[in-house]
């Protein structure tokens, strides 16, 4: 599709997996869409040839995630806007309806008045499509924990894909229609990071403000083992490839990494002297930064988080509950671009800064829980409650919560809301 308003030429991210292309250059670009929203690309391909007629023009791509123009999965367009037109040396005679490009020695000419004077159908339009059906992403490969006996798996997609967690002492009537509901708003759940969608920037974005005296501090980066140090390189990677993140090299303030051990409850092990002492379980290792010194600098946000207490009593009483849990909630704001270099971090491989908002920030709680409040305020007490990214959906029938619960889904649906498939029960 050709956009004489387009500054860039914008490939789908899924065209570009389908095509299998070459590795894509990260970009710091943001796009302000003409929905007034803001979209981060995916990065940049250079020289990708596209052949119009008898030509061939190499053109660069910003690639981003694009909704659908059409339902169909072949009529995903690819935007070329002004450079595209500028390499094709393009030529719009208005007067007489006439398109013309030209490269090196050959010319092409498209008769607009003629095209224009047909009805403009699916199955009379011209679009780039790919000329075999790509295939769907297949879905996660997801380890299954045991569950109590209470809870059981079921499965949203076929042959037991896309698992979440339901009561396992649910009538089959029942089931069936929880799971329908589940699968109508199947996008509001995540089964890996890729699923983030991102709240809009017109919905809540997150600011640092500093104080007036604060002055910008760069750390050095810490010495890593040879393993946390590859701990590290696959969390960068991953943040990487979903946009999260991008490499940096300019930023007034940078932070160190600390890479700690996951720590999963306490057992009771024998020591040399055969006595039992506790000890706690390591399940893995945790990707810190340490933004003490920015934080130090930032002034405090105050606004208020909910009593736990409070929410425990209202909660108490009701028959029904569906226990929800943001896909790494924080990670799903945006941060405002003006403050995207504070939040840099330095590593063994580079230094980064964040697009989303990370942990370890001072007010990012006060963000996240007025984001919420922004998203449910009609909804919160009377069939929700919500403290910072754990949602708490009741009601006194099942009828009455699977209605809230589709209430609340929808509602995550309008604003990308993405949930956490494994931290989800529904109907306990």
């Amino acid at each position: 599709m050709l956009d004489l308003g387009a500054s860039i030429n914008l490939m789908p991210f899924s065209i570009y997996k389908q095509l299998e292309l070459n590795e894509r250059k990260p970009t710091t670009m943001s796009l302000l869409l003409a929905d007034g929203s803001v979209r981060y690309p995916r990065g940049i391909m250079e020289d990708v040839l596209v052949q119009v007629d008898k030509l061939i023009i190499p053109v660069d791509f910003v690639v981003l995630d694009m909704d659908d123009v059409s339902g169909e999965t072949n009529m995903r367009p690819i935007l070329l806007g002004r450079p595209f037109m500028a390499t094709a040396k393009t030529f719009i005679d208005v007067q007489n309806g006439k398109l013309t490009m030209t490269v090196l020695d050959e010319t092409i000419e498209f008769k607009l008045f003629e095209a224009s004077s047909y009805p403009v159908g699916a199955d009379d339009c011209s679009f780039i499509g790919i000329l075999d059906p790509g295939v769907d992403d297949p879905p996660p490969k997801l380890e299954l924990k045991e569950l109590p006996t209470t809870l059981k798996y079921v499965y949203l997609g076929e042959n037991e894909t896309y698992p979440i967690i339901i009561a396992s002492e649910l009538k089959n009537e029942e089931e069936k229609r929880l799971i329908e509901v589940l699968q109508k708003h199947k996008s509001a759940i995540g089964w890996s990071l890729e699923d983030i969608r991102g709240i809009s920037p017109t919905v809540c974005m997150h600011k640092i403000f500093l104080e007036d005296e604060a002055k910008p501090t760069k750390e050095a980066q810490r010495q890593l083992n040879p393993i946390m140090k590859e701990v590290v390189k696959k969390e960068v990677l991953k943040l990487l490839e979903v946009g999260i993140i991008y490499p940096t090299s300019d930023s007034k303030w940078v932070s160190p990494i600390h890479v700690v051990p996951k720590k999963l409850g306490i057992t009771m092990v024998r020591n040399e002297q055969n006595e039992l002492v506790p000890q706690r379980l390591q399940t893995g290792w945790r990707v810190c930064i340490d933004y003490r010194k920015l934080n130090t600098a930032t002034r405090k946000d105050h606004f208020p988080l909910p009593f736990i207490d409070q929410m425990l009593e209202r909660l108490a009483g009701h028959s029904h509950y569906c226990f929800l849990d943001g896909y790494s909630g924080y990670n799903q704001i945006v941060i405002a671009p003006e403050n995207q270099e504070k939040t840099t971090f330095t590593c063994p491989f580079g230094t980064f800064a964040f697009r989303q908002m990370p942990f370890g920030l001072c007010n990012a709680p006060g963000t996240f829980q007025r984001c919420m409040m922004s998203i449910f305020s009609d909804m919160v007490e009377e069939i929700i409650d919500v403290f910072m990214d754990d949602f708490s959906v009741f009601g006194d029938s099942f009828d009455l919560c699977l209605k809230n619960l589709t209430l609340v889904l929808q509602r995550c649906d309008e604003n990308n809301l993405v949930l956490n498939w494994e931290k989800c029960h529904f109907m306990v």
